[in-house]
Formats: structure tokens, C-alpha cells, sequence
């Protein structure tokens, strides 16, 4: 199976858009580029959340919500995450941490 080349957008790329290359619903060049910037920070968070959900796999963990936070839990290792944070994203931020 073949992958599509990746393509890095850059801020010179969100530039260089014309005017010509918009849809109809879009009538404004700074519209287009805030959208474009807006994705891409959306895209960014699903690449962290990707990385944190492959390294729960590969840990064999799981997050426990316990009344006031979030742990990481290794239930092979009887061992929890010292500790408790607001989300469950900082808490395997925090575990990631830790582990290296």
C-alpha cells in the first residue's frame, strides 16, 4: 500500500493562496488563511492524541477518572500513576514524561 506524499503547509503556502483558488462561500482571503490556520491546530491536537492513545496501547494502560482527577493505571504491573490531573490528557502527558 502506497501513501500519499506529505505536504508541510507552511505560512508562505497559506500566503500564496489567491483569491482565484476560493470557494464561492469564502469571499475573504484572510477568512481562508484563519480557516486553513484553524485546522491545522486542530490537526496538531489530533496528532497528540493519536501519540497518547498508541503509547496507552503499548503500555497496556488505561486512565482511571477518580473524584478529583485523572491517573494512568499499568493493571499488568499493579502500579497507578502517582498522583492525579485535571484531564486525562495531562495525565498520560505526565506518564509520557515520566517514562523517558
Amino acid at each position: 500500500m502506497s501513501t500519499a506524499p506529505v505536504m508541510s503547509i507552511t505560512d508562505e503556502l497559506i500566503a500564496g493562496i489567491s483569491r482565484d483558488w476560493l470557494p464561492c462561500e469564502i469571499n475573504s482571503i484572510e477568512v481562508c488563511h484563519a480557516l486553513i490556520r484553524a485546522l491545522l491546530a486542530e490537526r496538531a491536537e489530533l496528532v497528540k492524541d493519536r501519540e497518547r492513545l498508541y503509547w496507552m496501547i503499548g503500555q497496556e494502560a488505561f486512565i482511571a477518572h477518580i473524584r478529583t482527577g485523572f491517573s494512568v493505571c499499568w493493571p499488568n504491573l499493579s502500579k497507578w500513576q502517582p498522583g492525579q490531573l485535571p484531564t486525562p490528557m495531562e495525565a498520560v502527558d505526565a506518564a509520557m514524561q515520566a517514562a523517558q
